[in-house]
């Protein structure tokens, strides 16, 4: 159900399971993902919790509880990285990271660098690790990657003839996998899913590799103690940010990612609000990042902008979700005249030819789009966001900061309902931002060829500290 966006089916059924079996670990967390996927985090909290105190070994249910949090508004920095260090001494004890390594101490050798990742398929993280991936200089490293992908896809069939190695992970347990990295002489680990779905953090905890890094696919640090480092950069992770990590932060001057559009990406079309006459602001976010405080500063946005509406797209708008959202607007005074709710399902990418019905998209927080933010931006879509306190709220800034459209990013409500207002009666400079974004996002974000070079003189830099440490010790 949950895989065809049925989600008030897949609920019923959780709900049926625990009825029938009240101790089934497994229900709880799956009904928790539900209530996250609906923008219920509290509910979804208390779920991931029941599952981790009926079963203490459920470390999937841990991570699950760590992700839920990153999308509460109320979330502290502090609060964050305890609850994360908790999760690695837990779970990865420390007898796991003591483990002799055998690579070759040579500063100047081919790195042997391994990506793990459940995501080597159509997603997010794949859009955005594709531009490195392809970039990467053979003769500088060697790419192995570790898939925990349960179904594969053309994405996967893609990635994989990019790779000098390619594990398919699934069903190997811990200690296969560690020995199977050990055995392939992997320099540099790279971690690219935290704590999402189907992640392989305890392997990491064995220290299967010399140098093991964090990147790309979770907004916060992962709390595994054999995990050194984390790449960012100084927007996503400012001055000050270094507290929170359990890893060492790696600011990547050229900016945290690349975006691979997707090549099946209609032509920018013209301004919607050149044709109607009316300003459409919109979203195709997930609906899990829009929280009640979202909600109403995009509602603050409507009453300050007169006669603009409010599209929303996404599949999981159905059902009893979409009725929860029709209710909230209601209750606000913005009916369907003011927001549109759309749900239908559409083929992969074809979601894109949405964006040319939107003037300006209206990015959520705590947690910001940050693929949906590229694909707006893509389509000539500028965007606003919130910059918040963490790397999640901080995402969509990353991006407009390499655009240099830094003026589209706001440090408060009060100024986010500012740049929208002031961006929405000044037609001819949306215009021009269309025409133009394109251009500007082939020079800078979809730049893999840059971002490739600058990881690896990240990594060689890396692996010339863990070589002259070895020394010291001989």
């Amino acid at each position: 159900y949950c895989t065809l966006s049925q989600y008030d089916d897949a609920e019923s059924c959780y709900r049926n399971a625990i009825a029938l079996k009240p101790d089934l670990s497994r229900a709880h967390n799956n009904l928790g993902n539900i209530y996250k996927v609906k923008g219920l985090h509290e509910q979804a909290l208390a779920c991931y919790q029941h599952a981790m105190e009926l079963d203490p070994d459920f470390w999937q249910a841990h991570s699950n509880f760590l992700l839920c949090l990153n999308y509460l508004p109320d979330s502290e920095p502090k609060q964050l990285f305890n609850e994360h260090i908790s999760w690695g001494v837990i779970r990865t004890p420390k007898s796991r990271a003591c483990r002799q390594h055998f690579n070759v101490r040579k500063n100047d050798k081919l790195l042997r660098i391994g990506y793990v990742s459940p995501d080597f398929r159509t997603h997010a993280v794949a859009t955005f690790f594709e531009p490195l991936l392809r970039n990467h200089d053979p003769k500088q490293v060697e790419i192995f990657c570790y898939a925990e992908v349960p179904r594969p896809d053309a994405t996967t069939r893609r990635l994989r003839s990019l790779t000098s190695g390619w594990c398919d992970t699934v069903g190997m347990n811990d200690e296969e996998l560690v020995q199977r990295i050990s055995n392939d002489h992997i320099d540099i680990l790279v971690d690219l899913a935290g704590h999402t779905a189907n992640n392989r953090l305890p392997v990491f905890g064995y220290h299967p590799a010399p140098v093991q890094v964090s990147y790309l696919g979770y907004p916060n640090t992962t709390g595994v103690e054999a995990i050194s480092y984390r790449f960012t950069d100084v927007i996503a992770d400012p001055d000050g940010s270094a507290p929170f990590y359990s890893e060492e932060l790696v600011r990547l001057e050229s900016g945290l990612t690349r975006y691979r559009p997707p090549e099946n990406a209609p032509e920018v079309g013209p301004l919607p609000a050149a044709r109607s006459g009316i300003i459409t602001f919109g979203s195709l976010n997930n609906v899990v990042k829009m929280n009640i405080r979202v909600l109403d500063l995009w509602c603050q946005v409507l009453r300050a902008v007169p006669g603009s509406r409010l599209l929303l797209f996404r599949d999981m708008l159905q059902g009893a979700i979409k009725a929860r959202y029709q209710e909230w607007f209601a209750e606000r005074g913005l009916g369907p005249d003011r927001v549109e709710l759309r749900g239908n399902r559409v083929n992969t990418g074809a979601h894109m030819a949405i964006y040319n019905e939107i003037d300006i998209a209206l990015d959520p927080f705590p947690w910001n789009g940050h693929v949906s933010s590229c694909e707006a931006l893509w389509m000539g879509v500028p965007v606003i966001t919130l910059s918040g306190q963490m790397h999640a709220g901080r995402l969509c800034a990353s991006v407009l900061h390499q655009l240099a459209l830094d003026e589209l990013i706001a440090d408060s409500p009060q100024q986010y309902v500012e740049i929208a207002s002031e961006l929405a009666t000044d037609k001819q400079r949306l215009s021009g931002l269309r025409e133009n974004m394109r251009r500007r996002m082939q020079q800078t974000v979809c730049d893999g060829e840059s971002l490739a070079r600058e990881i690896e003189k990240a990594y060689r830099k890396m692996w010339r500290r863990w070589c002259a440490v070895g020394s010291e010790e001989e």
